[in-house]
């Protein structure tokens, strides 16, 4: 990983220009999708000239300055002040450990019943990290190890979890092991 963030760093300083660029475009026209172009649609578009240099589709969307999201199936690039309001970007900047909690709770939020694999594979975190989530969350009251029938790792259930008013089957019986 580290390895992978040195090449990202070297390749966003070999392609600041072209970065510069790129967003300047954005400030001046305003959201620009990938295929957008100065010229017109025969050109290659803003986005695809950084990629031409290599990789610079990985490299744009993640400075700060500026945000991505979708239009469909179509990336849209504009300034990050013109995505997020201003009351969350105001909000402070959580420690990673805080923030690791947070997505660890709404993975199990959305998925019920959850495996440490379950949980970290949701957001793509570290199982380590999750594990020490998990131990943080439960000592917190926010999460409880359950059993499932059949299961031979430990599950866990966040404890605002909704019950459904009626299920059948081996995972529906709330059965702490704590």
């Amino acid at each position: 990983m580290a390895a992978a963030r040195a090449g990202l760093s070297e390749f966003a300083r070999r392609t600041a220009g072209v970065c510069r660029h790129v967003l300047a475009e954005i400030v001046r026209r305003g959201p620009v999708t990938g295929g957008d172009s100065p010229g017109g649609p025969a050109q290659v578009g803003l986005v695809g000239m950084v990629r031409r240099q290599a990789r610079a589709g990985v490299a744009v969307p993640r400075r700060a300055d500026h945000h991505k999201t979708r239009r469909g199936f179509e990336r849209v690039y504009d300034l990050t002040e013109r995505v997020i309001p201003p009351a969350i970007m105001a909000l402070p900047t959580p420690s990673k450990a805080d923030a690791e909690r947070e997505l660890v709770l709404i993975s199990a939020r959305a998925m019920g019943v959850a495996s440490i694999a379950d949980l970290a594979d949701y957001f793509r975190l570290l199982q380590a990290d999750v594990k020490a989530s998990v131990a943080a969350l439960i000592e917190a009251g926010a999460l409880e190890e359950v059993r499932v029938q059949g299961w031979r790792e430990k599950a866990y259930l966040a404890v605002d979890a909704r019950l459904p008013l009626r299920a059948t089957g081996a995972a529906c019986s709330r059965r702490s092991t704590t």
